[in-house]
């Protein structure tokens, strides 16, 4: 059977809010039956669905290793602002947890969090026998999610009401507008859809994961 692999670079934030937020995803999906966000762990990805060899893996753990060390030096457990609720005007698909990446220079929490994008996206990017999709997009249009649904294919008024329903019970649960960094995670993903069909989210009905490091921020 063919097998598709891909790795992602995440960031996780402190597990209390992690935990709030699983929550809130769970009530999300299962009130209007779109499960695909459900099928990853709670996550803000960083690198997602990159392809590398074996080799590649290796350089880059290490990497990472060096990465998070240097951020728990300069900023440990550096804070992230949630802006709430968000979702893309051109589709029906996805509903996610926005954080700001201030330009402001003076918020240094938000300026470190951009700058561990980009040494991130740097070491992979230069790592031998690694490809990202999309790559250009990516360094054009960085915006930092932890999705609440994905790949939906909602009507439009099924699709508002999804969100309305999202902003109620955000506040339901009490869910803070402010964390912190809590570790960065070198995930491997598995599914049997050919590439072609992934890239379309064709991974939905068999993901599987793996945590292959973590390393404290």
């Amino acid at each position: 059977m063919h097998m598709t692999v891909r790795y992602g670079i995440s960031l996780i934030p402190e597990p209390v809010f992690t935990s709030r937020v699983y929550r809130l995803r769970q009530l999300v999906c299962g009130q209007y039956g779109a499960w695909a966000a459900e099928m990853e762990m709670l996550h803000m990805p960083l690198i997602p669905y990159f392809d590398s060899s074996e080799e590649g893996i290796s350089n880059i753990s290490i990497g990472l290793e060096r990465i998070s060390a240097e951020s728990q030096k300069n900023s440990l457990r550096f804070p992230l602002v949630s802006r709430g609720v968000g979702h893309m005007l051109e589709n029906c698909d996805d509903i996610f947890l926005e954080f700001t990446v201030a330009e402001d220079p003076i918020d240094r929490g938000q300026r470190h969090l951009q700058k561990l994008w980009w040494k991130i996206l740097e070491l992979v990017e230069s790592t031998s026998g690694t490809v990202i999709p999309d790559i250009n997009i990516l360094k054009s249009d960085y915006k930092p999610y932890i999705y609440l649904m994905k790949h939906a294919n909602l009507s439009d008024s099924v699709f508002l009401s999804a969100v309305t329903f999202a902003e109620n019970v955000i506040r339901d649960l009490n869910i803070p507008n402010s964390t912190k960094a809590w570790q960065l995670q070198l995930i491997r993903f598995e599914s049997n859809s050919d590439i072609e069909s992934w890239n379309k989210g064709g991974w939905v009905s068999d993901l599987r994961w793996r945590v292959l490091e973590s390393y404290s921020l």
